[in-house]
């Protein structure tokens, strides 16, 4: 499933998860608390092609990439708070 934000945004934010259908409460508040700010890919495991891209060495993972094309993985707490800040 992909949550979007809108063609123009800025950071493109990408969640990977094992084997869930829909993704997280957390993810979709996520979504639409940044709603045309980010966008949002939930990412299965099995894609390894765009695990690669972002260099996700294992899931779940949750990962920017900036509009200058630069990759930063989140290593931090997963709740609102947390990544709002990140």
């Amino acid at each position: 499933m992909r949550v979007s934000g809108g063609a123009a945004a800025a950071i493109k934010m990408v969640a990977t998860q094992p084997a869930k259908k829909e993704p997280s409460v957390l993810v979709k508040g996520l979504a639409m608390h940044y709603n045309r700010r980010l966008q949002f890919a939930i990412v299965s495991p099995q894609l390894q092609e765009l695990l690669d891209e972002f260099d996700v060495k294992s899931v779940p993972a949750i990962v920017l990439r900036r509009s200058s094309g630069d990759v930063v993985h989140y290593d931090g707490a997963t709740n609102a708070v947390d990544l709002q800040s990140f």
